[in-house]
């Protein structure tokens, strides 16, 4: 796939998220599917992160203050955090979390991109983890 493909696939899912979590529903591809503007591949990526965005959002939450409610982190940038929780599960931290960054830094005027920058950093590090202790078993 393209760079530009790649980009764009992205940013669609985490818009499609960021509906999602602007509404406080329940993430559904299916809802991907009868709207009509997303391709198979796309609909396949979107039900992937519903089925495991329950996991997603309880990695994340393990690295956010404790007295923090999930609904406090603004919903773009719960969507952000979610589609790099996804993307950290089968690609290079690095990469991931350099292009979440600069999606927040592209959607949010704030210094949200810091706290971006530091959760996915502790996410991608407990997913390597457990990928190692994986290895080990």
């Amino acid at each position: 796939m393209a760079n530009k493909e790649i980009i764009k696939l992205r940013e669609k899912i985490i818009g499609y998220i960021y509906s999602y979590e602007l509404l406080n529903q329940k993430l559904n591809s299916d809802n991907a599917f009868e709207a009509g503007t997303f391709k198979n591949k796309e609909i396949l990526l979107i039900d992937k992160i519903s089925k495991n965005y329950e996991i997603f959002k309880k990695i994340i939450s393990l690295f956010i203050k404790k007295d923090w409610k999930w609904e406090r982190i603004s919903a773009i940038n719960r969507a952000i955090l979610i589609y790099g929780t996804f993307e950290l599960s089968f690609n290079d931290k690095g990469l991931v979390i350099d292009v979440m960054i600069k999606y927040s830094k592209e959607f949010v005027p704030d210094n949200s991109f810091k706290f971006i920058n530091f959760v996915l950093d502790k996410v991608g590090d407990y997913l390597e983890k457990i990928k190692n202790s994986k290895k080990k078993s």
